[in-house]
């Protein structure tokens, strides 16, 4: 909440600054009528054209947004509407009653660009753009017909509707602007160089006129009827947003980015267009100044929705516990909520302190609530290359990362070794120099050497992670078995975690020992001692050759493949002698605790290590660990992400 409140915190200095500059004695009383005509006629427009113009809608369901935002928008200037024969009848006049209309519908874009681009990624500002080309046009043409038709003059003659509609600066920005992607016509670069040399002062200078026009001393005594713009504003439009564009399907970072939208308070050139059109300009100004000193609690990212009273009122709405789970899931996923990560490439757990991991089980654990959403897809890596690597045979691993690079946004590709130049001999260096001549950003590697994806992180300039390297770790593995014992057992500290059956070949035994010693687990390793690799007990482990007495009192049981692949010998007698000492049965895991857990990384040989009515039964989590490893993947995929644009930075 902390990068939230930094990151919004420029935009509101700069309103405020708005504000003190117009109280000091530096500028005539005329320099900020004229800014604000300055800013109506010019620079709002420019913006709004550069950002349409340039904005990239492709990767949006600009039908669904743009329908959302319009029948919300209706909705609420009928409402609005609906009111005035209960404000007429309480002695208010038309032109007063204009400016709530007003404040009810309006929208300032400047703020919403500027928290959009503070907080989330280039999609929330092209979404923003795509609200200001749907929305502008109709907003100006209804808040200028109610204005004119309540408008008070002395001489009774209101000005004239269709000349200022077809006048008027934001509509013809915004029409400019559309018809030029729908030709489409590409602006020469210099031409775009100016225009974008405007916005970006008018983000500024907009920014400043907002606070120039508050009005601070109506905080203290404001009117009733203020309140109703800021309710409808504020409140009831970002929850119909929100319900209406989880009705028609819009994925679940959309619908935050459109809860930013809905929740921006009225835009500030309404008093422009109220003091030219026969509006009340000053009452105007005192509703958008409460507006606006209010939003800052209701941005969607600000507000904390796990207060009771808020969410009650939500589940009494439509979609209203799907619109909770959206808000709960992407406050989890938000990466500033998360530490920074120090490394650039996982190639091992060893090294990795309690808080490192800690940190990667944190990040994995909301990746799987994104998992388990309609709309699973995020924009983190969007432009960004992924690169597997596998010279073993895979089938879950390989698909886990892939998976998850493609949920965070990015373009996988999966390089064939079977298919590639490393069978006519090519060696891994020659094969990483290829890669590093290509650019990707993230690097995932399998290989039957010990120590391959080491040497590959020294020479490719991308991050690195070791998918598993021969007999030495499988980093990913462990994690995903420390985020499924810590979701069901709520702590790994303190537990009793039994590793059983061919610890001598197995890099997932070498890394679980790693990770498990850190966060305090006890690790004991069972199987026979053809099968213990040498030194074992010097890993701060407790070695059993039965099952019987290893497996007493265990919170965890987590059973290995014979991996025959790597055997040079006969280390077991037969395959049925194995199973009838070392294969998890029935017996054997009724020593452990009632609630103990099993698993197993997979590929499982059924009736070998592990007897099949175990594998299927209530205490296996096996299908669970296969969720867990694509969460796992995301969150170290996105957290050495992180480290490399700190490093490049």
């Amino acid at each position: 909440m902390l990068a939230v409140f930094s990151s919004i915190m420029p935009i509101f200095l700069l309103i405020l600054l708005g504000n003190l500059l117009r109280r000091l004695p530096l500028f005539e009383g005329g320099f900020w009528q004229g800014l604000n005509r300055l800013g109506f006629y010019v620079l709002y427009p420019v913006l709004l054209f550069t950002s349409i113009y340039r904005a990239n809608f492709e990767q949006l369901d600009t039908l669904s947004i743009g329908l959302t935002f319009m029948v919300a928008l209706t909705f609420m200037g009928v409402v609005t509407l609906a009111s005035w024969p209960y404000f007429r009848s309480q002695g208010m006049r038309g032109p007063q009653f204009s400016s709530i209309f007003q404040s009810s519908v309006r929208w300032n874009g400047f703020i919403a660009l500027a928290i959009a681009d503070a907080l989330y990624s280039p999609e929330a500002v092209a979404l923003v753009a795509l609200i200001m080309a749907v929305i502008i046009i109709p907003i100006q043409l209804a808040t200028i017909s109610v204005i004119i038709a309540l408008s008070e003059t002395k001489d009774g003659k209101r000005p004239p509707l269709l000349r200022n509609l077809a006048t008027n600066p934001l509509m013809l920005a915004v029409a400019l602007a559309i018809l030029l992607k729908i030709i489409p016509f590409a602006l020469p670069e210099f031409a775009m160089g100016t225009l974008d040399l405007l916005a970006r002062a008018a983000l500024g200078m907009g920014l400043l006129g907002v606070g120039a026009g508050l009005l601070l001393d109506d905080l203290a005594h404001p009117k009733l009827s203020a309140f109703l713009p800021i309710a409808l504003k504020l409140i009831v439009l970002p929850i119909l947003v929100v319900s209406l564009g989880l009705a028609v399907g819009i994925g679940d970072d959309a619908l935050v980015f459109m809860a930013l939208c809905a929740a921006m308070p009225t835009a500030m050139n309404g008093y422009v267009v109220a003091k030219e059109l026969g509006g009340d300009a000053p009452f105007y100004a005192a509703v958008a100044t409460l507006q606006t000193a209010t939003s800052f609690f209701f941005h969607p990212r600000r507000f904390n929705p796990d207060r009771a009273l808020f969410r009650w009122r939500l589940t009494c709405l439509p979609c209203g516990d799907r619109f909770l789970a959206v808000s709960d899931q992407l406050e989890m996923t938000d990466a500033h909520n998360f530490a920074p990560f120090a490394q650039r490439h996982l190639i091992g757990l060893k090294g990795l302190q309690y808080p490192d991991i800690e940190n990667l089980l944190e990040r994995a654990d909301a990746a799987v609530e994104l998992s388990r959403q309609r709309e699973k897809k995020r924009t983190v890596f969007r432009g960004l290359t992924q690169i597997n690597l596998f010279f073993e045979a895979s089938t879950r691993t390989q698909a886990s990362f892939e998976l998850a690079g493609k949920r965070l946004g990015a373009d996988v590709m999966n390089m064939s070794v079977a298919s590639s130049s490393v069978k006519k001999g090519e060696t891994l260096l020659d094969t990483a120099m290829t890669l590093n001549a290509m650019h990707p950003d993230i690097l995932i590697i399998r290989h039957s050497s010990a120590g391959a994806s080491a040497l590959l992180a020294q020479k490719v300039e991308c991050s690195v992670v070791n998918a598993g390297d021969g007999a030495h770790e499988h980093p990913t593995q462990a994690l995903l078995d420390a985020l499924t014992i810590k979701r069901h057992k709520g702590r790994l500290d303190g537990l009793v975690v039994a590793i059983c059956g061919d610890i001598r070949h197995s890099r997932v035994a070498r890394s679980n020992i790693v990770l498990l010693n850190t966060m305090g687990a006890q690790v004991r390793v069972i199987g026979p001692s053809t099968l213990m690799p040498p030194g074992i007990a010097d890993m701060g482990v407790q070695v059993f050759h039965r099952m019987e007495d290893g497996l007493k009192e265990c919170d965890v049981v987590m059973m290995l493949r014979l991996q025959r692949e790597r055997m040079a010998g006969g280390f077991v007698p037969s395959v049925r002698e194995y199973f009838r000492h070392f294969g998890l049965d029935a017996a054997k895991l009724a020593l452990a605790k009632p609630d103990c857990l099993v698993m197993h990384p997979g590929p499982m040989n059924r009736g070998v290590e592990i007897a099949s009515d175990i594998a299927d039964g209530p205490q296996s989590v096996i299908e669970e660990q296969v969720e867990m490893g694509v969460a796992v993947r995301m969150a170290v995929m996105e957290a050495l992400l992180e480290a490399s644009e700190r490093v490049a930075s």
